[in-house]
């Protein structure tokens, strides 16, 4: 069966270990197969994070031979030259592993859990509006990596989608009948920052406070977040309010 003819599983991401490999195996043969669990590289995010899976061919060392014969041409002057089919076939599943990675991006599930709870005290009368809307989650198909996001190689692409996400919620208040549209605005109404050594992301406002976002399933949890600004009395994204989204 070719390449082209395989369907990557939605769960790629979720794949570990044994898992991992055969998938490996099925899309672009034993050789790769082999490869890759030589050097444990037992998921797709390890995969993708690892800029030359070749690179340990070149060693020398005696415990490189068998796998080298596998998957090498060996030169007169002993020397090993990597398959070329291997190398395309390489290209091709970390492409459709970084294209499936935008698609799960993408089609992340946003779910905003409402609480019926107002608090009639507000003065405001756009707070009013907003106070339900109380969560905003996160939902990764994969796990966010070790030490950041599996479904991301660089920082920048996590925190680009939690700027999605905040936008959505935005949106979505906009599509909610006499709701107020506004629109948050990163490094003007607020701060992502990301700590991939203790895996944590914390979110500062434009007031100075700083929430930690929460992680649970899989997810992260942008309800800190999204009750600090419905929860207070003085919006702090006042500078941003808009008509039109």
């Amino acid at each position: 069966m070719s390449i082209g003819n395989l369907v990557v599983p939605h769960n790629v991401f979720e794949l570990e270990g044994i898992n991992f490999f055969e998938f490996v195996k099925l899309f672009a043969g034993e050789k790769l197969s082999s490869l890759v669990k030589f050097q444990d590289i037992s998921n797709a995010q390890c995969l993708i994070a690892c800029d030359n899976p070749f690179e340990i061919l070149s060693l020398n060392s005696d415990d490189l031979l068998d796998l080298q014969k596998e998957t090498c041409i060996k030169l007169k002057t002993n020397g090993f030259v990597v398959l070329p089919g291997l190398i395309c076939k390489m290209k091709i599943l970390k492409g459709i592993l970084l294209k499936k990675c935008s698609e799960l991006k993408k089609k992340s599930i946003i779910s905003a859990n409402i609480n019926g709870t107002t608090d009639t005290s507000l003065d405001n009368p756009v707070i009013g509006n907003v106070t339900n809307i109380t969560q905003l989650s996160v939902q990764e198909s994969i796990n966010i990596w070790s030490p950041i996001a599996s479904n991301y190689a660089t920082e920048d692409q996590l925190r680009q989608h939690l700027i999605d996400l905040i936008d959505d919620w935005c949106m979505q208040l906009k599509e909610n009948e006499n709701q107020f549209a506004f629109r948050l605005q990163q490094d003007t109404d607020y701060e992502i920052m990301i700590d991939p050594v203790s895996n944590k992301v914390l979110i500062k406002c434009q007031c100075s406070v700083k929430m930690v976002l929460g992680q649970k399933s899989n997810r992260y949890i942008l309800s800190n977040f999204i009750r600090h600004l419905t929860q207070k009395k003085t919006m702090c994204y006042g500078s941003t309010k808009t008509n039109e989204y």
